[in-house]
C-alpha cells in the first residue's frame, strides 16, 4: 500500500487533536452528548470491540464484565482527577500561552490516558488469552480495511483538495472550543500546515508496524498449541510490553520524529491560541468549564446501564 501524502499533513491533524486533548475530556469525546455516551460506554465500548474481534457467546459476559469494570473504577478515580485538571486549564486560556505551557498540559492529560491504559491490563489480558486465530483474522482484516479508509479519507485528490480536507478538519475542531475562527487564523492554520516537518511515510510505517505488533502479541498470548500458552502472569507481561512499545516506538528514526511532531503541534496551538480574541478565548474557558461540571456530575451520578 502506498501513501503519498504531502509532508505537510501532520501540523494540521495533531492541531486538530490538540484542540480536544487540551480539554483532556477527548477521553469522553467532548461533545454535547457526553453523558449520554459515558454512561452508555460498557455497551459503546463493546460494540467498538466486537467490530474488530466478532467475540463469540462465550466471550461477551467477559469482555462486558471487564468494561464494566474499568468504567466504575473510571467514574469513581479518574473523572474527579479529569475535572480538576480542566479547572486547572481554565485560567491558562485566558492569557497567551508558551509552547511549553502547552505541553505541560498535554503531558498531564496523557498520564489521565495513561492511567487508564495501565488499570485495563488485567481486562486486556482476560480477553487476548480468549481470543482464537480466526479472530486474530478478523482483527487483521478489519485493520487493513481502516487503513484503506485511511488512505481514501486523507491521502486521496490532488494537493489541494488533501489540504482543504485538513483544514476544514481541523477548523471544525477548533471551533469547538473558540467558537468561529477568523479568516485571517484560518490563514495562520493554513501556513502552519505548509510548514509542517511531517513525514508521511515514516507515520504510516509506524501505523503498520503497531498493528503487526498487535497480532504477534495476541498469538504469543494464544499460541496454536495448547501446551506452549503462557500463564497469566508471562501475558501479562507480553501485554504490558505491547504497550511500552505502543508509548514509545522501538524504531529510533521514529522516536526522533514523533518528539520533534509534538514538539510542533505545542507549538502550533500556541501560535493559534495566541491569535483568538478575548471572545473566543472566554468561550474556551466556558467550555472547559462545561467539562469539567459534566465530568463532575458524571463522577457523582449513579450510573444508569
Amino acid at each position: 500500500m502506498t501513501n503519498k501524502q504531502p509532508h505537510s499533513t501532520h501540523s494540521l491533524l495533531r492541531f486538530a487533536k490538540l484542540t480536544i486533548l487540551i480539554g483532556v475530556f477527548a477521553i469522553l469525546q467532548g461533545c454535547s452528548t457526553i453523558k449520554v455516551g459515558y454512561n452508555n460506554a460498557t455497551s459503546l465500548g463493546y460494540w467498538w470491540l466486537d467490530g474488530y474481534a466478532d467475540f463469540n457467546d462465550a466471550q461477551h459476559p467477559l469482555v462486558h464484565d471487564e468494561l464494566d469494570r474499568l468504567m466504575k473504577w473510571h467514574r469513581a478515580v479518574e473523572l474527579p482527577k479529569i475535572a480538576a485538571l480542566l479547572e486547572k486549564m481554565q485560567p491558562l486560556l485566558t492569557n497567551d500561552v508558551t509552547p511549553a505551557q502547552v505541553c505541560a498540559a498535554m503531558l498531564e492529560g496523557r498520564a489521565r490516558v495513561d492511567a487508564v491504559a495501565i488499570h485495563a491490563i488485567p481486562g486486556m489480558v482476560a480477553v487476548a488469552q480468549t481470543i482464537t486465530a480466526e479472530q486474530r483474522q478478523h482483527i487483521k482484516r478489519k485493520l487493513e480495511k481502516n487503513n484503506l479508509q485511511w488512505t481514501e479519507d486523507w491521502n486521496e485528490g490532488t494537493p489541494e483538495e488533501r489540504t482543504n480536507k485538513r483544514l476544514k478538519a481541523t477548523v471544525e475542531r477548533a471551533e469547538q472550543l473558540y467558537d468561529t475562527m477568523e479568516e485571517k487564523q484560518i490563514s495562520l492554520l493554513r501556513q502552519l500546515d505548509a510548514t509542517s516537518g511531517y513525514d508521511a511515510d515514516l507515520s504510516f510505517k509506524e501505523r503498520l508496524r503497531r498493528q503487526a505488533d498487535l497480532l504477534q502479541t495476541l498469538a504469543r498470548i494464544n499460541p496454536p498449541n495448547p501446551a506452549d500458552k503462557p500463564g497469566t502472569a508471562q501475558a501479562t507481561v507480553y501485554v504490558m510490553e505491547y504497550l511500552a512499545r505502543n508509548t514509545t516506538s522501538p524504531d529510533p528514526v521514529y522516536r526522533a520524529f514523533s518528539e520533534k511532531m509534538y514538539a510542533e503541534s505545542c507549538n502550533a496551538f500556541a501560535i493559534v491560541h495566541n491569535s483568538t480574541t478575548a471572545k473566543q478565548r472566554e468561550r474556551a474557558v466556558k467550555r472547559l468549564a462545561a467539562y469539567a461540571r459534566d465530568a463532575r456530575e458524571l463522577a457523582e451520578a449513579k450510573e444508569s446501564n
